[in-house]
């Protein structure tokens, strides 16, 4: 799944539910990530404040190297049913 859409779908379904914490959405975004992606942000401690270093970082990235790979379907419905659940 490229960038914009899982993005875009990750967005809607955690990045803008007011009911998680940032460091809830840190660990939904780190648990979607695999290669390249999970290790240009493995080194960030999971925190409140990383969360948003760890989107600027995958931000920058994406922009340079559109080839970053991520879970693309199942994990978008683990991340979507995870956030409609409340399940942290």
């Amino acid at each position: 799944m490229r960038w914009s859409a899982f993005w875009d779908a990750c967005k809607t379904a955690v990045h803008d539910n007011p009911s998680l914490a940032n460091v809830d959405k840190f660990a939904y975004l780190m648990s979607l990530l695999e290669g390249t992606a999970k290790e240009a942000v493995a080194g960030l401690a999971l925190t409140y404040v990383n969360y948003a270093e760890a989107i600027a970082i995958l931000e920058r990235r994406q922009r340079k190297n559109k080839g970053m790979s991520y879970r693309a379907v199942n994990a978008f419905r683990v991340c979507l049913i995870r956030a409609s659940s409340g399940r942290a």
